[in-house]
């Protein structure tokens, strides 16, 4: 009972930082990395990810002008 007590309490010190530095451009990035291997991968065509990083550039320049 201990360890999975101690196994939690870890696994959300960890999981609480990591929240903390999220930013948009980070996971603007990280999108950008999952439709480049969605190509690579043939999961998605080449058209499709043009419009989908097309979103992504959308998305992060609308959350920029947002209000804090």
């Amino acid at each position: 009972m201990r360890r999975a007590a101690a196994g939690v309490a870890a696994v959300a010190a960890l999981a609480v930082p990591a929240v903390a530095h999220a930013t948009a451009a980070h996971d603007a990035a990280l999108a950008r990395k999952g439709i480049t291997l969605g190509v690579k991968r043939h999961w998605l065509k080449e058209a499709d990810a043009l419009r989908y990083r097309a979103d992504v550039t959308h998305a992060l320049r609308d959350a920029s002008r947002l209000a804090p």
